[in-house]
């Protein structure tokens, strides 16, 4: 798709902060629209709307706020408008906010856009992470029969009543004294004769 005419002088202009004449940016823009002479003459006035000229000023702000025709700015009077098109002229304020509002809006699609696709490669993802177990399954069933062997190895086989360490330990065990429960022995419980 070709480019928007204005939002590239916009463009330039926002790269040209030193200034750019009308001349100057139709030669930067070389687009077959502005060799209609009748399509210039509205270029003309919206590059003097959005780009300041001291003296083409007066031009642009009679035409946008008086509605005699002697005020407005005709093709057959562009000529006086005309005489400042070799001359620079600068972005103005409101034109350059408005360049980076259209920034700000292209990169928001951008990025609206990546994150759609995304969005897609999660649903399609997390689609097949439900649905291939269910497929696993039916193609690929558990087997029903299972095995169960009696031979075992002998290194599975132990003897703990022949195990010398286990011996020495329950014999410790036995002769262990514990001191809570010797204090407890001490202790003379009240029994039901004594009340």
């Amino acid at each position: 798709m070709k480019e928007n005419i204005y939002l590239k002088s916009l463009e330039i202009g926002y790269d040209n902060l030193k200034g750019i004449s009308f001349e100057q940016l139709k030669k930067e823009l070389n687009d077959d629209l502005l060799k209609d002479e009748y399509f210039e003459f509205h270029f003309n006035i919206w590059f003097y709307n959005n780009f300041f000229h001291e003296k083409a000023e007066y031009y642009i702000v009679r035409h946008n706020n008086f509605a005699n025709s002697s005020a407005q700015l005709q093709f057959e009077n562009w000529s006086s408008l005309k005489t400042y098109n070799n001359n620079k002229s600068f972005l103005k304020g409101d034109s350059v906010s408005k360049y980076i509002d259209y920034l700000e809006l292209k990169h928001t699609k951008e990025t609206s856009i990546t994150a759609k696709k995304f969005s897609i490669i999660s649903i399609i993802i997390a689609t097949l992470a439900v649905i291939t177990p269910f497929i696993i399954t039916y193609y690929f069933p558990p087997s029903p029969y299972i095995i169960i062997t009696n031979e075992r190895n002998d290194t599975t086989k132990s003897k703990p009543n022949d195990s010398d360490s286990l011996k020495f330990r329950s014999k410790n065990m036995i002769y262990t004294k514990s001191p809570s429960t010797d204090s407890l022995k001490k202790v003379n419980p009240k029994t039901n004769s004594d009340n």
